[in-house]
């Protein structure tokens, strides 16, 4: 069910640890964020065209999620947020060709976000490589006030991340595994595929409107409404939010 008692799962908020790093500074290095209506917070944002499994996906299969993309179409579509999103691409490909920058990108994330109480990634585009799954989890290592949402189609990676140490995720961060297929029938598949693991949740996509969980098309399309405030997404107690296509 979903949750609103999402202030009390963080931790107290320490003072900003990297002084020197202002915000203007954070953006020149990482970009800007992004913030959309329905979040209650700030959210990153990629280019969906450079999505691994979401391109093969969209090109392959017209029962997929991503056969129709939202994030390839309508205002993702508009030239200023392709350059946006064109343009925090090249700062991260540059983080992660070598150590000094790749240090100074996850400071400069560290910034963006420390005033958050939630965050989430990729309300477009999606993990792009192993040592950018790395980068983001140490961003969410030195926020541990932060609940970060991980949502990501990217299952080898995930099944590599599987095999390593128990505890390598960090307790703040809620990755969410997105089924494949629209009105999948049994979504739970996905994770048996790639290894079981208690720290994976899942999301699904359906047309069945009685099969949704996700309260925030009742409420005006936001998680936070005027029937309660959600955070289903950010909650490693919740293993499954399903969507209504769009």
């Amino acid at each position: 069910m979903p949750s609103n008692n999402h202030w009390s799962w963080g931790i107290r908020k320490a003072t900003f640890p990297w002084p020197d790093m202002d915000i203007a500074m954070a953006h020149s290095l990482c970009g800007t964020p992004t913030r959309t209506s329905k979040m209650p917070c700030l959210s990153w944002s990629l280019p969906a065209k450079y999505c691994n499994v979401g391109m093969k996906l969209r090109h392959n299969n017209p029962d997929s999620v991503c056969a129709e993309c939202y994030a390839m179409k309508g205002r993702y579509a508009t030239t200023p947020v392709e350059r946006a999103q064109q343009n925090r691409w090249e700062k991260l490909e540059a983080a992660l060709r070598t150590d000094m920058y790749r240090e100074l990108y996850i400071i400069g994330m560290c910034r963006i976000i420390w005033n958050q109480n939630e965050f989430r990634w990729f309300d477009s585009g999606d993990i792009k490589s192993w040592e950018h799954l790395l980068l983001i989890l140490e961003v969410c290592r030195r926020t541990p006030h932060i609940k970060h949402w991980l949502p990501t189609k990217e299952y080898s990676l995930m099944g590599k991340l599987n095999m390593v140490a128990e505890d390598f995720i960090p307790d703040n961060v809620t990755i969410r595994i997105s089924a494949p297929l629209i009105n999948d029938p049994n979504p739970f598949n996905i994770i048996n595929g790639i290894g079981y693991s208690e720290e994976y949740t899942l999301s699904a996509v359906t047309t069945d409107h009685e099969q949704v969980t996700c309260p925030a098309y009742e409420q005006g399309g936001h998680c936070d409404g005027v029937k309660l405030s959600c955070r289903a997404c950010w909650d490693r107690n919740v293993p499954l939010v399903i969507y209504p296509k769009h």
